[in-house]
Formats: C-alpha cells, structure tokens, sequence
C-alpha cells in the first residue's frame, strides 16, 4: 500500500493585532463621585478628537479600538457607551467593542459616536502584504465534483485565508488562495504543482490569476495520464511571493515557448543583483540565467509544466550561481518548445521545517542508501539528506529531524532532473517509524513505455 500523508486536526489560527487607537471625547462635568447611568454620562459627552492610526490593517487581522471620553472641561468620563460604525463593511467591520477587523483593500472611515458628539478615523486596510503570500495544500479528493477545502493537516495559507478545490471536468481544477490576489503592481510569485500518486500521472500548471472577487488567487492545474487523457488524481500546489522565504532566492514563468521566451516581468522575481534572463538555443532548449547568485552555499531547482498535455519540461543540468537548463520534450521524446515556471531556493523560513536535495546516485543498488551531493542539500534541522533506493523507480528521501510535530502541516515537492522522457511524482510521506526524520517516497517513470524507471530527480519539503 502506498504512504499517504500523516494526518492530524489544524485549524486556521487567527491574526490579531491589538493597537491602540485613541478617541478624545470630551463632555460636560458632572459632580466627582456620583455614579452615573450610561445614557447619563453619554449625555455629558461634548467634543471628540481623533488620533490617526498610522499602520495599515491587513484582511483577516484585527485592531482594538480604544475610545476615550471627555467633558467639556477635559475630565475624563468612565462608563460611556461608544457606537462604532465603518463606511464599507466590504473593506472591513467592526463590532460593538470596537474590534476591527480587516476584510479587503482600501480605505475606509471608522466613526465613533457617544451621546451627541462623534470622531473619525480614516484606516488603510490591506489586502494582504509579499511576505505572507506563502501558501500549498494537497488536493486530496480530486473526484469530488462541488467546491471543498483540502486536508487540514496538508494546507497553509500564510494570509489566515483558507483554500478552495473546485473541479470543473475530468482532471481540470480550480485552487482558489483566499486573500492572495496581486493588489500590488510589484507583487510577484511563482507556482508549483506535482502529481501524488503511484500510477505515473502528471499534473500541469495551466496559469494563475486574480480571481473575479479582486481578493483571492485561483491556480488552474491540468492533470493527465501517460497517453495524455485527463484523468483526475491528487496533487500539490504551492505558491511562493517574492518576499515569503527571508532566503535568497530566484524564479520565473517563460512567456511563448518559440518567440517570446524571455521572462514574464509580473511572474518573475530575484534576489539577486543582476536579475532573470531566459535564452533559447534549440527547439525545447532553454538557458535561465541566475547572474549573481551566490555559490558558496546549497540551493536547488524546481520546474513545473506549464501547459498542454504532451509537454514534459525538466532541469537538466545547473552551473551554480550562473545558470540552469531547463529541456522541454515532446511525446515522441523530441525536444520540443514548450513554457515552464522555475523557482530557485537557498532555504525556508526561521523557525519553520524545510529541507531540499537534489537525487544524484539514481542507480544506487536496490536497498542500498547514500547522503546525496552536500552542495545541493540543506535541511533546517542541519542534519544531511537520505536516500534510499527501494526498487526500480521508487525511493525513500528521509529529511532527518523534519518529523512532523502535533498538527504542523508541510509539503513535498519534486521535479525530474535529467534528460529523456523521464518523470516523477510523490507517492506519500509519513514521519519515519522511529518519529526521527520525515519520509518521503518517490516515484519515477519512463514516459516511452510507462514503466518505472530510475532516474535524477529534486525534492523539496516547506512547513
């Protein structure tokens, strides 16, 4: 039986940002030390001032509102009723304690009001800011025809937004990100997609874009069997912003695959000084350039498919710092011109798992297990990579000290590195028996003839 994902409860955890906002109310005295009912001391409000908030507000996190009444002498009042109002309910809400909580993007006017008088506060609400935009799930029940949400153990969405599965036809799929959609022209990210299974079937990316409500993010995938027939199987999706990881990294999606290769400006990004270009040499043969990426330290490549269902593109080699080929291939083997998204990565986030390799001894015997090459694998817990080879196209990565703990959910990703019609795919992953490594199996395949097949291949596990 196939390793399916360790399952555990996790919930979404809420953003609450407690800021202090102050509402001057002013109000005529009453005598000191009489206690007065509510509607009398609201009677006593005079005047309001308003102190700005300076910060803005992002969907889905909440700031406390704090208002504060005067007399007409300045005398503070305790007891008044404060009534809260905002100007769009479809930007944000407030409640009658005066919590307020981000829903969408742009400006809205806060009024408080006590007794006769009443203040504004104008507050800048957010959709969501580039470091948040981190976000996969494994789409873990790809017959079902209606929208649902995937396994919560297996899904993250770094906004607080949830994520939505909806299947239009056999194999089609539309992943919606809440709150993730580009408000900001200088928004960028990337996607990557990878079958799950155990059956040799592919997943392709078929693009992203802002979904009709301007606040979420839906990724299309495309799933197939080997011929090219749609085929509804389970997969992963992730997608990482230009600013989601404090690691160095670099990634882009390639515009036409013939003609206009070079790189999408919106979907493209690096950390690097001298930025992304794309070359083509051949047909299916293309150069992404890296310039100014360090190579004193691991990092690693991943490429999905982007497109239709005959296309199979791969990395097939990397100068360090410089470069990496990328080869796109046809049915028939034939190199062939065909567009991809690539993400380059140093590592993940602080006080998160992460882990990358990249699989060089594909033909270790049967049984047999080795570290993979150190200059291409790095791990948050800083102990190396495993890999064991358990029978012809099938393998056992072990990130040690990546266990999962409680209800932490993580991804697994991987990409066929090499050249020919070779794929892979990942079949499960599970904390080892011993509770002491994250083990992932792989699966890789021979897309001439459907059988497994050993082969190169890298994987990369985010938290």
């Amino acid at each position: 039986m196939s390793k399916r994902p360790y399952e555990s409860g996790v919930g979404q955890t809420s953003r609450v940002v407690r800021v202090a906002t102050l509402l001057l109310v002013g109000a005529c005295s009453g005598e000191s030390g009489n206690a007065i009912a509510p509607d009398g001391v609201n009677a006593l409000v005079a005047s309001l001032a308003v102190r700005e908030v300076a910060a803005p507000l992002y969907a889905g996190d909440t700031i406390q509102l704090v208002a504060d009444a005067r007399d007409a002498t300045g005398r503070a009042l305790e007891g008044a009723t404060i009534t809260w109002s905002v100007s769009s309910e479809a930007l944000a809400s407030v409640a009658s304690g005066g919590r307020l909580v981000g829903k969408g993007h742009g400006a809205v006017t806060v009024t408080a009001t006590a007794g006769q008088a009443s203040a504004t506060v104008p507050v800048t609400v957010r959709l969501t800011s580039e470091s948040r935009r981190l976000a996969y799930a494994w789409i873990h029940d790809p017959s079902t025809s209606t929208m649902y949400a995937p396994t919560s153990s297996y899904q993250h969405n770094e906004t607080g937004g949830g994520i939505r599965v909806t299947r239009s036809s056999a194999g089609s799929y539309l992943v919606s990100f809440e709150r993730m959609a580009k408000v900001d022209s200088t928004f960028r990210e990337t996607v990557l997609v990878t079958p799950f299974g155990s059956n040799g079937e592919r997943c392709h990316l078929n693009g992203w874009a802002n979904a009709p409500n301007g606040l979420d993010l839906d990724v299309s995938v495309s799933c197939y069997t080997f011929g090219g027939a749609s085929i509804d199987t389970r997969f992963s999706v992730l997608v990482v912003g230009s600013r989601s990881l404090p690691s160095r990294l670099g990634f882009t999606v390639a515009g036409d695959a013939a003609s206009q290769f070079a790189p999408e400006p919106t979907n493209t990004f690096s950390s690097f000084a001298d930025g992304v270009g794309i070359s083509r040499s051949t047909a299916g043969s293309y150069l992404v350039q890296m310039n100014g990426a360090p190579t004193d330290t691991p990092q690693n490549y991943f490429v999905s498919t982007y497109g239709g269902a005959p296309d199979l593109c791969k990395v097939s080699s990397w100068n360090k710092g410089v470069w990496a080929s990328v080869i796109c291939y046809a049915p028939s083997g034939a190199l062939a011109d065909a567009r991809f998204s690539l993400l380059m990565i140093e590592s993940g986030r602080p006080g998160k798992r992460f882990g990358f390799a990249w699989s060089n001894e594909p033909s270790t015997p049967l049984g047999g297990t080795y570290t993979p090459s150190m200059p291409y694998q790095r791990t948050s817990s800083g102990e190396p990579v495993r890999i064991t080879h358990q029978a012809t196209g099938s393998y056992l990565v072990s990130f040690p000290g990546l266990a999962k703990v409680g209800s932490r959910p993580e991804t697994v990703h991987v990409s066929p590195y090499g050249g020919g019609l070779f794929t892979c795919q990942v079949q499960g992953w599970s904390n080892s028996g011993d509770g002491s490594s994250l083990d992932a199996t792989v699966r890789c395949w021979n897309r001439g003839n459907g059988d497994p097949a050993d082969t190169y291949f890298t994987i990369l596990v985010l938290e």
